[in-house]
């Protein structure tokens, strides 16, 4: 047995391992660099049935607040059981885990919940963790994390180094809780981050649950294929896997069933682990043919959309990729952050814009898909143009043509010519170009 995990004699017919010195073992060794502490708070809210979580930075401390369900004397006193022990509860699980890689040295972490009249406090340290007297009166758990001020230049892994917006929306996309991060004193802006499940039609996702396995897909930019993220409590990990699909998907998938490694930053490889992985596969292949038909649909919509308004086809154009398209794009952060600020999209400027992105994604796909044989042959029947007239084109009603016209104007033409291309965007014929030149990959040829 290594030595700094001796054994100590605890009683007649026992022997087990000092609590304090696993738990500087835990501390030092189990968790992965990249796994972000800030992560774990909002998981140890997230099984107290929190709605909201709030970060608050000040030089030589950091504030964070949430409700639901409170602790309890009990919970607080030895919070750390649930991880030396078996059978731990899950509720607790991640407080220990958060407090444990949390106070460091020479951090001071002090935890508060309950109602007002009946909060109970304690306080962690190198020290240990002993009972303090409550410093709050609201009904919110409050953990306020302080340091000496000359401290403000530790390692990236103390709490003076973390970033105050260092929560990604890979991390938390999964998150079912409203999250705000600001320094104190900064006056209150709007949430900086609202759950993508809450609104998952505005993301082109979905929310699906196979049994005990919860799952959120959402279609993303990139290479053909599913970016699978465990998502604990809502949280990913940080760990992601490949799985084969035709589009670019992200997947973030919770399950109870699941275990992580000794790091917490990757799943335990195990049976559960390939269960869960045949259902990622089965969710992505109905949620493929769904946003399928969506778009198909949105088409439609969007063809007689441009048809009628001039200034749509201009603003298609933009969001395609033509000229001036830049700074059009806004990623959902921002979106969630400064949305207030920037004016508001009719119905209709929205429902160009989502139908613009996916056709641009399945573009991208098709560049991909097409180039092999037999891959990616269900894109050659979705439509990705539209014909002088405004109604959606295949590559199926494009391709066999032996010279493809194009009708270039900013409405639709006088005249309906069968098969013509309306070139909304530069990068129409650059596209087709680019697909008829791929003859073992396309029927096709020029």
């Amino acid at each position: 047995m290594p030595r700094e995990e001796e054994g100590v004699f605890v009683g007649q017919g026992a022997f087990g391992i000092d609590p304090s010195r696993a738990l500087r073992v835990l501390r030092e060794r189990q968790i992965d660099p990249s796994v972000s502490r800030m992560a774990l708070w909002v998981r140890a809210a997230v099984m107290r049935k929190a709605a909201r979580i709030e970060f608050v930075w000040d030089t030589a401390e950091l504030t964070i607040r949430f409700d639901g369900k409170p602790f309890s004397t009990e919970e607080l006193a030895d919070p750390f059981s649930g991880l030396l022990e078996e059978g731990g509860s899950g509720e607790t699980r991640w407080l220990a885990l958060a407090l444990l890689h949390t106070a460091l040295p020479e951090v001071r972490v002090r935890v508060e919940s309950g109602p007002p009249g009946a909060r109970r406090a304690v306080l962690q340290d190198e020290e240990g963790i002993r009972p303090t007297k409550p410093s709050t009166r609201h009904a919110d758990t409050a953990v306020a994390v302080s340091w000496p001020f000359f401290l403000s230049t530790a390692g990236l892994d103390h709490p003076s180094r973390w970033a105050p917006r260092g929560l990604t929306l890979e991390e938390l996309a999964s998150c079912p809780l409203r999250i705000r991060t600001m320094w104190k004193g900064e006056k209150r802006s709007p949430w900086s981050f609202i759950p993508m499940k809450s609104n998952t039609r505005r993301h082109n996702a979905a929310r699906l649950r196979l049994g005990k396995t919860e799952l959120l897909l959402c279609v993303s930019e990139g290479l053909p294929g599913i970016c699978l993220r465990v998502a604990p409590a809502g949280v990913s990990l940080g760990w992601t896997a490949t799985l084969p699909s035709p589009l670019s998907l992200s997947v973030w998938v919770d399950d109870p069933g699941l275990s992580l490694d000794a790091s917490l930053r990757s799943p335990a490889k195990d049976e559960e682990f390939q269960r869960v992985l045949a259902a990622v596969q089965e969710a992505a292949g109905r949620f493929v043919l769904d946003v399928l038909a969506r778009h198909r649909r949105s088409m439609k919509l969007a063809g007689g959309l441009l048809a009628s308004s001039p200034a749509l086809a201009r603003r298609w154009a933009k969001q395609m990729g033509g000229e001036g398209s830049r700074g059009l794009s806004l990623s959902v952060g921002w979106v969630n952050a400064w949305g207030p600020f920037f004016p508001r999209l009719s119905g209709d400027a929205k429902r160009v814009d989502e139908c613009v992105r996916m056709t641009k994604l399945l573009r991208e796909a098709a560049l991909v898909s097409l180039t092999d044989r037999g891959a990616g042959r269900f894109l050659l029947n979705e439509p990705l143009f539209f014909d002088d007239q405004g109604r959606p084109l295949t590559l199926e009603d494009v391709l066999p043509m032996k010279q493809i016209c194009f009708w270039g104007g900013s409405a639709p033409a006088s005249v309906h010519q069968p098969g013509r291309v309306w070139e909304l965007s530069q990068t129409d014929p650059v596209f087709l170009h680019i697909i008829r030149s791929r003859n073992l990959a396309c029927p096709y040829g020029t």
